[in-house]
């Protein structure tokens, strides 16, 4: 099972990097013709703290849950984290508003945090290129807030969204890949779009190996 994993983000993280590639090869062929704006193959001005302090807070927030787990009668053994901030219907109704956005930052496990961090990784230097730091962090934190909202009016069960603003991300890239199709030349955008579908529709399968909400999914991407 775990090699079958392993090999599933080898195939994801190639298709990726293919897709990068692909993108700065034409964007370098045809530089001259290029419109302010659109990402350069030579531009490097992303915010890197941002993106790594994203990731780093995913990780460091699985690593807690780990550490600090929590025997529930109801729900057997939980953790800190997803006691404390997991989208629980009827808490966020007596007033714990706060579980609207803190699931954005809860795995349910080790398969769900490592997509999140590579994904923001990969594709958050990109969309912070293409939009913007502060742009990004609306894609990133809108993503996460509605997919919980999503989560909230159509599933009673109590939920964790880490991939949510991860697909916000991907959805973001996909739309600026498409709006810059003619720069970058339709026959070439089409075929990266969709790699990018075919690795993100593969890394909701393997995602399902865990228990997460579809409904975060559905929403952000």
């Amino acid at each position: 099972m775990i090699k079958d994993l392993d090999l599933g983000s080898e195939v994801v993280d190639e298709w990726i990097k293919d897709l990068e590639s692909e993108v700065n090869s034409k964007l370098a062929e045809g530089k001259k013709d290029v419109p302010d704006g659109l990402v350069s193959s030579t531009d490097v001005s992303y915010n890197s703290y941002l993106i790594n302090t994203l990731a780093a807070i995913n990780i460091a927030v699985f690593l807690f849950e780990l550490a600090s787990p929590v025997k529930s009668s109801d729900a057997g053994i939980l953790s800190l984290p997803l006691l404390c901030g997991a989208k629980i219907n009827e808490l966020i109704l007596n007033g714990e508003w706060w579980r609207l956005i803190t699931p954005m930052f809860l795995h349910s496990g080790l398969l769900h945090v490592a997509f999140s961090s590579w994904a923001i990784l990969t594709f958050g230097p990109l969309v912070d290129r293409a939009y913007g730091s502060f742009a990004f962090c609306m894609i990133y934190f809108l993503g996460g807030v509605c997919g919980n909202l999503m989560s909230f009016f159509h599933t009673p069960d109590a939920t964790v969204g880490g991939t949510g603003p991860v697909f916000a991300i991907i959805g973001s890239w996909i739309i600026y890949l498409f709006q810059n199709r003619e720069a970058l030349g339709e026959e070439m955008v089409d075929s990266l779009i969709q790699k990018v579908v075919v690795a993100s529709v593969l890394s909701v399968v393997l995602s399902y190996l865990t228990p997460i909400d579809d409904w975060y999914v559905f929403q952000t991407f």
